[in-house]
């Protein structure tokens, strides 16, 4: 069993692995779990400054639009990115002292690397 620390009930206990959160990206950005409006609005900025849509954060890269979320609980940091255009992701789990920056600046690297 799975210790459950009081402070992961904020931010929703999701344990999971780097398959199961492509999966999840998959079937919420291009299955028939959402309407194609719903997907839509989950891509539509709503604060420019943060580049922030109501499915997280979205970033214009070199083959269309990225969705993607971090997290971080503990000694954990997470990013989960999705390119709807060719419905490619990039998950990066990590229990490493790298900045939430550098991960970023980690998977926007491959973004464009699959450009090439």
């Amino acid at each position: 069993m799975t210790t459950c620390y009081g402070y992961g009930a904020a931010s929703g206990t999701f344990y999971s692995t780097a398959s199961d959160l492509i999966a999840f990206a998959d079937h919420v950005m291009s299955g028939a779990l959402l309407s194609p409006e719903s997907r839509s609005n989950l891509m539509t900025i709503r604060y420019q400054d943060q580049r922030y849509a109501l499915g997280g954060r979205v970033r214009q890269g070199p083959l269309g639009p990225v969705a993607w979320e971090t997290g971080a609980v503990g000694g954990y940091k997470t990013l989960l990115a999705y390119r709807p255009t060719d419905r490619r992701s990039v998950v990066v789990l990590s229990n490493t002292d790298l900045s939430q920056d550098d991960i970023n600046v980690f998977a926007e690297s491959i973004f464009e690397l699959q450009a090439v």
